[in-house]
Formats: C-alpha cells, structure tokens, sequence
C-alpha cells in the first residue's frame, strides 16, 4: 500500500509538469484501487464510482485548494486546460464538502495508526 501513496519524487521531463512516477502514476490501476482505494472509501462508508469519478475528483479538489488550471492540467495530463476545467472540475455541494471532509479524518487516523505502529517496530 505504501508504495502507492509516496510523494512525488521524480518526473522523465523535469519539472515540467508531466510526472512519471508517484502514487497517481501506477502501472496497475486496478490493483490500486482493489487493494488502495476502495477498503479506505469503504472504511469512510463512501462508494466507488470509477477512474472517471476519481480524476474528477482529485481536479475538483485540486481546484479549490487553489491550485493553477495548468497544473491540473498536467497532472491530468490533458492536452489543453479547456477539457479539465469544463469537464473535470465541478461545483461542489455542501455535502460533498462535509463527505470529502469525513474521508479526510479517516485517512488522516488511519496515517496515524500506521505511523504509529511504524514507530513501534522501529
């Protein structure tokens, strides 16, 4: 599991905004969200709704962090801005806001229970 939730650490291209490598950027996407992403969204109680929600998920949440239309671009890597601003990025409802805020905390106890397990070993 950890391997896939590592920081961004190198990119083929630089830092020119098409990364390689990174919890995103898995060769297999299926096993990331069998073994990853589904038993957090079910420990959250949330269902999983596919790759196109996820992606529409993380620009949408990219975006009200306040992060630039390009970099989500990249990140997407789309070809232009147009198609992730009209298509990925959604308004957000003040229940999305109070689920995804919910999500938040589990995965937050959870990296707190495995840190600390980690530190017990250690």
């Amino acid at each position: 599991q950890r391997r896939f939730f590592r920081t961004y650490k190198q990119s083929k291209y630089g830092d020119t905004g098409n990364p390689t490598s990174g919890w995103i950027f898995t060769e297999n996407f299926e096993y990331l969200a069998r073994r990853v992403i589904r038993p957090v969204l079910q420990r959250a109680d949330l269902k999983w709704h596919g790759w196109h929600a996820f992606r529409r998920g993380l620009a949408t949440n990219l975006y009200r962090l306040g992060v630039p239309d390009k970099t989500i671009q990249a990140i997407l890597r789309h070809s232009n801005s147009s198609t992730t601003m009209n298509v990925y990025v959604k308004s957000v409802s003040a229940d999305s806001t109070s689920a995804m805020a919910h999500l938040e905390r589990v995965c937050t106890s959870m990296q707190r229970a495995e840190d600390d397990a980690e530190a017990v070993v250690m």
